[in-house]
């Protein structure tokens, strides 16, 4: 069992915060965040970030339309019913789970106004859910961090 009973708090860059257990490795490489147990960990999480135009469509609509996107990317067809909507701490989340060749991979946007956070989790098809209990923490822990001076 991987133990996850003491974490770290993470404030990047004024954009957000994250809390990591303490024997987790953060590694941030060109704007990519790396996240995970070097000793004895089974996959990775991955976040990165884009500027969001504002738009008229609503924030549910643009984290869906990127899950598709994202999927329309993939070198194998996968059915756009996969992608799920949720609300988590107060974000609008699309939600993407499936294998590809043997990995098993998590997708999620994170969409507020201005910003989305992609963030990916994979691993191998025999480690699927060793961590889950742990990214799960570490996704429920995401907040955006408010810029001064806005609301």
């Amino acid at each position: 069992m991987i133990s996850d009973s003491k974490e770290e708090k993470i404030i990047w860059k004024d954009l957000f915060s994250i809390s990591i257990p303490i024997n987790w490795t953060f590694l941030e490489d060109d704007g990519v965040i790396s996240l995970f147990d070097e000793n004895c960990g089974v996959g990775v999480l991955q976040i990165s970030f884009a500027s969001k135009l504002v738009d008229t469509n609503s924030l549910e609509d643009v984290s869906i339309m990127l899950a598709k996107d994202f999927l329309n990317q993939q070198s194998y067809a996968y059915d756009v019913s996969i992608v799920h909507f949720s609300e988590m701490m107060g974000n609008q989340v699309s939600r993407i789970s499936f294998k590809r060749g043997e990995d098993y991979w998590n997708v999620w946007h994170i969409v507020k106004s201005d910003n989305v956070a992609l963030i990916t989790y994979n691993c191998s098809i025999k480690d699927f859910g060793k961590e889950i209990n742990i990214y799960n923490k570490i996704l429920n822990s995401f907040h955006w961090v408010k810029k001064r001076g806005s609301s």
